[in-house]
């Protein structure tokens, strides 16, 4: 009898330390000022299509805030929010701000990344639709004040929309990875050229390699 408690205290033992040692996963639909994603935090679209969190990339032991497929594996990343300024460890947390602007902040509250919206929006919360993109929007209106579709990384995603401005030339572009593991701005970039007809430009740096248009 002494023995076989001996043998239930030792798997009571053993069960308590392995739930302890188990990471609490948060899966969140959608992020207002007061909740915040940390890492094994995730946000998830309404049909579980993207997921939204912090991850590394391949061997690298950079931490980025990056949205993939969620049911694709290998993962497949489609956006990168700190794609220039990784995190050096898993202490970042991703919020919102009562103004509506989403920012990335250390585990000493110095800030990473952040949205830079000029917008002051009331009621503000964050979404991750089922097509990939991020989305700010006011809680009575339901109106988008900012949305990561605006600043595309590498992929182009269906509903997203290469812009560009024929006054000041300004214009967001695709621009590829340094390499497979980092998320940098490399050499490449595809965007729509204003200057005369519009056309769709391929360079790398600031050599033109590709032009589809007149």
């Amino acid at each position: 009898m002494a023995r076989t408690r001996t043998y239930n205290n030792v798997v009571l033992l053993y069960s308590n330390i392995m739930i302890f040692f188990i990471p609490f996963v948060i899966s969140l639909r959608s992020l207002t000022p007061d909740k915040s994603i940390h890492y094994n935090d995730y946000l998830v679209s309404e049909t579980g299509k993207f997921e939204a969190g912090f991850t590394n990339i391949e061997n690298s032991q950079n931490i980025y805030f990056c949205v993939w497929y969620k049911n694709l594996n290998p993962r497949t990343i489609v956006w990168v929010a700190n794609r220039d300024t990784p995190l050096q460890n898993s202490t970042g947390i991703f919020k919102l701000t009562d103004t509506g602007n989403p920012v990335i902040v250390d585990g000493s509250e110095n800030t990473i990344w952040f949205s830079n919206a000029s917008t002051i929006v009331e009621n503000p919360f964050l979404l991750l639709l089922d097509t990939g993109n991020i989305v700010v929007r006011n809680g009575s209106l339901n109106d988008v004040w900012w949305q990561s579709f605006d600043y595309p990384g590498d992929t182009l995603l269906p509903g997203m929309i290469l812009r560009t401005n024929r006054i000041n030339g300004a214009h967001n572009a695709l621009t590829s990875w340094k390499n497979s593991g980092d998320p940098a701005r490399g050499e490449f970039s595809y965007y729509i050229d204003s200057n005369g007809f519009p056309q769709l430009f391929i360079s790398k740096g600031s050599v033109l390699v590709y032009r589809l248009g007149s």
